[in-house]
């Protein structure tokens, strides 16, 4: 099989960059400077990063995204009270319910291992914090997904730890999802670009530890009413490091493909939160009509 037209290849690498934040979060491993664009509704904020001149010297290019997420739902119920919030996110299906986008991605509760709970520590370690390492009764959730593209299908399996707290304020129950490891696997005639894309090598042995970070944290809010709602506030880090050549056919600058990318980005994140928390709302809705 030969090489396709610039234009193309440069269309399905594009593509492919774009869907990294679905992947995983990775962590940015370069120095940067930052700067924010702030998206037109002023809800979320997209930070981009600059690689030093070193980065190219190795023959890799690096783009870096930051993306911060703050959400609340819909007021619930005026007369809904904390008692009945809480029963709501004790049940242990809620929690699977806050990753699922309501309810179109496969979410499972693995095992917490040894391999998976070394992990979360040294995650937590980096990164996290030691507020956040695993104890007695912490679960991991695991988040499947697949995304399909052309010459290429992409297999995800991101393992959540998950800690549980209670609000001091509200004393309702609250939640923190962090990504302490992952499956990656890509099929199709255009799997290289993936490769390219994640630094993945083929003949490297099978691995859980994650290739970065990300941290959402859920929790019940409320008003100067009285009134309650739920609460998403998300932290996606990516990093996407491949060889330099590759740079140079992408019909844009280095700068336009990370603001170009970015804001797909955020878009991307701010419709999935979007889509969980209505899942949530509408779910206590029933649960509250049960009662």
């Amino acid at each position: 099989m030969g090489f396709e037209k610039p234009d193309r290849i440069s269309c399905l690498l594009w593509i492919a960059l774009l869907l990294a934040w679905d992947v995983a979060a990775f962590l940015p491993r370069a120095n940067v400077a930052s700067r924010c664009v702030y998206l037109p509704d002023r809800a979320a904020s997209t930070c981009l990063g600059s690689t030093t001149s070193g980065d190219e010297e190795d023959g890799k290019a690096t783009l870096n995204f930051l993306v911060e997420l703050n959400l609340s739902s819909d007021p619930l119920p005026h007369s809904t009270t904390k008692e009945e919030v809480s029963g709501f996110l004790k049940d242990p299906e809620t929690r699977k319910l806050m990753l699922s986008a309501a309810g179109s991605r496969e979410v499972d509760e693995v095992p917490l291992n040894s391999e998976l709970e070394s992990l979360w520590k040294e995650c937590c370690k980096e990164e996290y914090g030691e507020n956040l390492l695993p104890g007695e009764g912490d679960c991991i959730l695991a988040t499947t997904t697949v995304t399909k593209l052309p010459g290429v299908s992409l297999n995800n399996k991101i393992y959540n730890g998950v800690k549980q707290f209670t609000d001091e304020e509200t004393g309702i129950p609250k939640f923190t999802f962090m990504m302490v490891g992952e499956e990656q696997s890509a099929r199709g005639p255009l799997v290289w670009i993936f490769n390219k894309l994640t630094g993945k090598k083929e003949e490297e042995e099978a691995s859980l530890k994650p290739s970065g970070f990300a941290a959402s944290h859920v929790s019940v809010v409320q008003d100067e009413d009285g009134n309650l709602a739920f609460n998403y506030d998300a932290t996606i880090k990516i990093t996407v490091k491949f060889p330099a050549t590759l740079l140079k056919i992408l019909p844009t600058t280095k700068e336009k493909a990370e603001a170009s990318a970015s804001a797909s980005i955020g878009k991307g994140i701010r419709k999935d939160v979007e889509k969980g928390n209505k899942g949530v709302y509408d779910a206590f809705i029933e649960f509250q009509k049960q009662q």
